[in-house]
């Protein structure tokens, strides 16, 4: 039997230091069926999974200490949505030589729109982690499947009990659809028997458009439960 073929584990790729700078800052403007809002944010590092990928592992992510501040024009109302102290993805394609699971684990202050409160009242500490499987393709330039088991806790004032604890699946899809166009649809699934009870289902769309490696476009379409956004923001590595 000949040797294993190339993967991306011992493909040399490109240099690190031809990526995007680390540090990231975003200008964002939104809008739900309620209201429009700004929203301005700041990551001290790494890199996200619709980042310009050039320079770094394929089907990696590795954020830390990434804040978003948001302003509801219609309330007059500020707000912190979401303070990620560290957010990993890990998505390694199945091959008959690679067989590494693909995982991800997240942490941090995030808003439930799927609470019944005002966003500047839902904040709370949550904790996600899952492992599953990816399998890649070249459909069009490239696509990584992904299914993930997830579990999810969250503590916080805005839960009955101040508390929420489940799991359920993460799903969805990374695609190269042209060089300077990444699309990412993600799904979460997730039941919670104890704590406050229910279920949330989340659903996401990102496209991203690099501007060079020091800026970047990004259109993010979401829902969560009935709550709905657009998102478009505008990007600066730094």
């Amino acid at each position: 039997m000949g040797p294993p073929p190339e993967t991306a584990e011992n493909d040399p790729g490109v240099s690190p230091d031809h990526g995007h700078p680390t540090g990231r800052i975003a200008a964002s403007f939104g809008w739900t069926k309620d209201t429009h809002f700004e929203e301005l944010s700041l990551r001290t590092a790494l890199h996200d999974q619709n980042d310009n990928a050039v320079g770094y592992i394929p089907g990696s992510q590795l954020q830390m200490f990434h804040l978003r501040i948001r302003h509801d024009n219609e309330r007059v109302k500020t707000w912190v949505e979401e303070f990620t102290l560290i957010d990993i993805m890990s998505l390694s394609p199945w091959d008959p030589w690679v067989r590494k699971p693909s995982w991800a684990v997240h942490t941090g202050l995030e808003t439930a729109h799927d609470s019944d409160q005002r966003p500047e009242k839902s904040l709370f500490y949550g904790l996600h982690g899952g492992s599953g499987l990816s399998y890649e393709t070249h459909l069009l330039r490239k696509e990584v499947f992904y299914v993930l088991a997830a579990g999810d806790a969250g503590v916080g004032g805005t839960f009955d009990r101040n508390y929420r604890l489940g799991g359920g699946a993460n799903s969805g899809i990374v695609v190269d659809a042209l060089p300077n166009w990444r699309i990412q649809f993600d799904t979460f699934y997730l039941r919670y028997p104890l704590g406050q009870t229910g279920e949330v289902v989340k659903l996401r769309l990102t496209q991203a458009v690099p501007l060079g490696k020091r800026a970047q476009l990004r259109l993010a379409i979401e829902r969560q439960n009935a709550y709905k956004e657009i998102l478009l923001s505008g990007l600066l590595y730094l």
